[in-house]
Formats: structure tokens, sequence, C-alpha cells
């Protein structure tokens, strides 16, 4: 990346107006970690041709100098001269950062509208969702997507930590057992089933001691309170 960015400079003093060289340069400056030259760089694309690839490294660039406020009008520019899913997830996870969940599960809404194969998109709105606490929304979202994704292993995790906090220990192992068979090396994966499984035969014991059915109730509210 240096020899790139000696290129680049070379190019520039021939032509100053060249707006690809300094955005190639502001993208060779991120890769050696000049994150503030690199935005340098990428503004002055922008001033020369403001179209929606520069607005989109800026963007990028801005969240890796925790600019979130300023990615997000960034790929609002971008996203008024081109439909690109990535624009969509930028801006999501500029939102994020800024505590607009809502926001950021609108856009994310907007790229699996425009591409249901996008799995990042499903992972990080299944991640938001958990955040939001809306674990209904997940499940059902879960359930349709996780048949069509290969690796499915990160929604196993969100939908089972969904159930997990419904109480339902029984079908949260059952995910988080799934999602270690995609994923061996998860430590997430495993730390989640562990917890799981412990809940489970915590209840299974209540139930042979309590016998009464009825009496499972107070179990189940003592061991939600025990893992909140």
């Amino acid at each position: 990346y240096r020899s790139a960015t000696s290129d680049y400079d070379q190019a520039l003093r021939l032509d100053p107006q060249h707006a690809g060289s300094w955005r190639n340069r502001g993208a060779a400056r991120l890769n050696l970690g000049q994150k503030k030259a690199a935005e340098g760089d990428t503004s002055k694309a922008i001033k020369l041709h403001p179209n929606a690839c520069n607005f989109m490294q800026r963007a990028k660039i801005r969240l890796e100098t925790g600019d979130y406020a300023g990615a997000a009008r960034d790929c609002t520019q971008a996203l008024k001269m081109s439909d690109q899913a990535d624009l969509w997830v930028v801006r999501a996870i500029a939102k994020q950062h800024l505590k607009d969940l809502p926001g950021a599960v609108a856009d994310l809404d907007e790229v699996i509208k425009r591409d249901q194969y996008n799995y990042k998109a499903w992972e990080r709105r299944a991640q938001i969702r958990l955040k939001q606490g809306h674990y209904e929304h997940l499940i059902q979202e879960c359930n349709e997507a996780i048949p069509a994704m290969p690796e499915p292993g990160e929604l196993l995790c969100c939908r089972g930590q969904a159930y997990y906090r419904k109480g339902d220990y029984k079908s949260a192992y059952d995910d988080f057992e799934s999602a270690l068979q995609h994923e061996p090396e998860s430590v997430l994966a495993r730390k989640l089933l562990d917890m799981s499984h412990q809940c489970v035969k915590q209840l299974e014991s209540w139930k042979l001691q309590l016998g009464d059915p009825s009496c499972l109730t107070e179990a189940v509210s003592t061991v939600q309170l025990i893992n909140q």
C-alpha cells in the first residue's frame, strides 16, 4: 500500500483534478491505518466527482473513525444515486451505533427485500431484534431464513437466545446444539449451550420434586430471575 500511495502521489502531481486518484489513494491510506488522511483524500474525490462510489468509501471510513452520523449522511447521499445493497447495510450499522434501532431495522428490511439471500443482513437484523427484545419477530424471521442459509450458525444462536429469554430452554438448547454442529469452534454457541442445558436440567429436577405440574410456573420464574 505504501508503493500504491507513492504512485498516486505522482499521479496527483500530474493531474490534481483526477477524482479516481484521490479516491484510490484514500483507499490505500486506509489500509495503512491513516484514517484521517484517507477521509481527506476521499472528501477531495467527492468534491471533484460526487458519485455513489465516493460517498460509500467515505461512509466506510467514517464508520472506522467513529463518525457514525457522518457515515449515515454519506449513505443517504449515495442512495440518491444508487440502490446498492451495501449502502443500506452501512447506514444500518451507523444507525445501530447511533442507537436508532428502528431505523437500522428499516434499512435492513430494504436490503432483504431486494436480496433475500443477503445473509449478513438477516444476521444483523436478528441481533438488533434481540437487543430490542422483539423475540417473536426474531423467531418468525429466523424460521423463514434458517432453512435457506448455508451457514445458519449465527441465526441459530440469535433464535436460541430469543427462546432462552422467553423461558423456552429446551428450544434454546436445540438451537445452540445445531449452531455448534454448523460452527464447532464457536465459543458463544458452546457457552449458550452449557447455560441452557443447566436450565433444562434444573427444570426437570424441579418437575420431579414438585410432582404437581402447576408448581412448575414458580420454578420457571425462578430460573428466569437467576439468568437475567
